[in-house]
């Protein structure tokens, strides 16, 4: 023996008991314990109901279908993809009831379409010549097949709206003023 009681020796004094000690499996599950608690105490507060939580909240926000009917829209064919051979002014219409009119350089045009949420979908497409030269001709048949070819839109603003497609298809707009005939 040394002298030392077992009680008295540093392996066994009541400071370094195993009983005393939280080992540092102890303290990493104090963590873990500590870490979930608080995020289920976020995830809970976070999904909370509030009184935001209404229609009312969002009442007064114009929704998708409303920007697209509250404005005549013209092409923007510098911004607009695919490119269009045509100078002509192309114009499009939204009305509520979800049919769609419009001209382009020598055709008046008019369809039906579907919306649901930012999906919108060309259900059918008819065009009235106006005398058309076969250059004036295909570039409106190009802009057609673009339109046809929309699977999104998204307005970015009251005056500025976006049609979207497969393979880049772009066809951007803006709203015309009050001031533009």
């Amino acid at each position: 023996m040394t002298g030392c009681s077992p009680r008295h020796s540093p392996r066994h004094s009541p400071r370094h008991s195993p009983r005393h000690s939280p080992g540092p499996l102890s303290r990493l599950g104090r963590r873990t314990v500590l870490l979930l608690a608080t995020g289920a105490l976020l995830a809970a507060t976070a999904c909370a109901h509030t009184a935001n939580d209404t229609r009312s909240a969002t009442q007064g926000l114009p929704d998708v279908m409303a920007n697209l009917a509250a404005n005549t829209w013209l092409l923007d064919r510098a911004n607009s993809h695919p490119p269009l051979d045509t100078r002509a002014v192309i114009t499009l219409d939204f009305l509520r009831a979800h049919t769609f009119s419009g001209s382009a350089a020598c055709h008046v045009y008019r369809g039906t379409f579907s919306l649901d949420g930012a999906s919108l979908t060309i259900r059918s497409l008819d065009a009235t010549p106006r005398g058309c030269t076969d250059a004036v001709a295909a570039a409106d048949n190009a802009f057609f097949l673009a339109l046809r070819a929309v699977h999104h839109v998204a307005p970015t603003d009251r005056d500025h709206l976006r049609l979207t497609g497969d393979k880049g298809l772009r066809l951007v707009y803006n709203a015309r003023s009050a001031r533009e005939p």
